[in-house]
């Protein structure tokens, strides 16, 4: 098994890349769904639903919820429960988990640690970044063949 620094923030994606739709996104072999809220904010969550473990990235996004395409569940943005076909409430322990996330020069970075200890102010962040006597690049990755 390998052993990782969790407690540390990753770059997730470029912020562009983000938007109001599921995406798939693996870090540190974790799973994950993103989106953008209708408010601009991204979510992380794990890609499985707690019900049969189908990935929640094959769902549907309804509004700022994500729906798993297998049994209809629904999820916040804090990884809750908030709907289930047929039932009043939905189930309490119903839940997947949900990871912090930043924008920084252009790019999304998540937290894969525990939530408690993810301080914002950490966010990888270079002091030229919005000085105007720097000019900035940013790109994807070139291969080289």
């Amino acid at each position: 098994m390998t052993a990782y620094a969790y407690d540390a923030w990753y770059p997730l994606a470029w912020s562009r890349h983000i938007g109001h739709s599921l995406a798939t996104r693996r870090v540190l072999e974790q799973d994950l769904v993103v989106y953008r809220t209708q408010g601009g904010l991204v979510v992380a969550l794990e890609d499985v639903c707690p019900h049969r473990l189908a990935p929640l990235s094959l769902g549907t996004l309804k509004d700022d919820t994500v729906e798993c395409g297998y049994h209809g569940l629904r999820f916040d943005c804090s990884g809750q429960c908030v709907e289930a076909p047929g039932m009043l409430r939905p189930p309490t322990g119903a839940a997947v988990r949900s990871y912090p996330t930043e924008e920084s020069m252009g790019m999304v970075w998540v937290w894969m640690g525990d939530p408690a200890r993810a301080d914002r102010s950490q966010v990888f962040r270079l002091p030229a970044y919005d000085d105007p006597n720097y000019s900035v690049v940013e790109g994807d990755a070139l291969r080289v063949q």
